[in-house]
């Protein structure tokens, strides 16, 4: 079994293949790190991108970032790189955000002089999010 992207989905169907031993193969975010006998998720952990993204800043020497997210749990996926090493000397600026306030808070990032973006939000709106930066 392939799929799918849905994440309440996706759950169901992997209790499903577990309970039949039918191999089930998804490509998803999925916060729940738990070992799965028949189901391989070929998404990346948030361990791992958050790790890389850490990496990132600190290869690029970034001091002071701005993250904009826009789901609920968006909070929640970015904590490790929140946290940051012991040390660190970035400074973060985080808020939440949604297609209607994307300009307000650019806004307020522009005004905070920071011109580093880290932007975790829906595919689906990120027209509406380049739309808000080049009105900015």
């Amino acid at each position: 079994m392939f799929g799918p992207w849905d994440p309440v989905l996706g759950a169901h169907i992997q209790s499903l293949c577990e309970a039949v031993d039918l191999p089930h193969i998804e490509a998803r975010l999925d916060l729940d790190t738990s070992f799965r006998e028949f189901s391989i998720n070929l998404y990346p952990s948030q361990q791992h991108l958050n790790n890389a993204i850490k990496d990132l800043i600190t290869y690029l020497n970034w001091t002071r970032v701005a993250i904009v997210y826009e789901e609920e749990y968006g909070l929640f996926k970015l904590q490790d790189l929140v946290k940051g090493p012991p040390g660190s000397r970035v400074e973060l600026y985080i808020r939440q955000a949604h297609p209607g306030s994307y300009r307000q808070i650019l806004r307020e990032i522009r005004q905070k002089d920071i011109h580093k973006l880290i932007v975790d939000t829906n595919p689906k709106n990120m027209n509406h999010f380049f739309r808000a930066v080049s009105h900015i």
